[in-house]
């Protein structure tokens, strides 16, 4: 990409992480969804979801549907880098060769002498 492009659209990956982070985060203050933590997870799930008001509970679904795209990102990075790691282990495996194939030659190859 040239860096017109990226500095076109660059800006999207600034804004769309941060705006949801910010909204989301202010969100969940002011509904008050945010507990002390018990382990791990800070959104708010006492009695299952069943003490929750209807906005509350469909911000908690919110935020859920958005792991999906992460996971399906996830995935995806995965399969790119093994197809990646494939390839390249495929091309060292041909360099391989002709390197091995050089030395041979370089070693048992015809010599040529002067006769002067």
């Amino acid at each position: 990409w040239s860096d017109h492009r990226v500095s076109t659209i660059g800006w999207r990956f600034h804004v769309l992480p941060w705006g949801y982070a910010i909204i989301s985060s202010i969100f969940a203050a002011v509904t008050d969804l945010y507990r002390p933590v018990t382990w791990t997870c800070w959104i708010n799930f006492e009695g299952a979801l069943g003490d929750l008001s209807t906005i509350q509970r469909g911000f908690v679904n919110f935020q859920w549907l958005l792991f999906a795209p992460v996971w399906a990102c996830i995935v995806f990075s995965s399969g790119v880098f093994i197809a990646l790691y494939r390839k390249v282990k495929q091309l060292e495996k041909k360099v391989n060769n002709y390197i091995a194939a050089y030395t041979k030659l370089a070693k048992n190859g015809p010599k040529f002498e002067l006769n002067m």
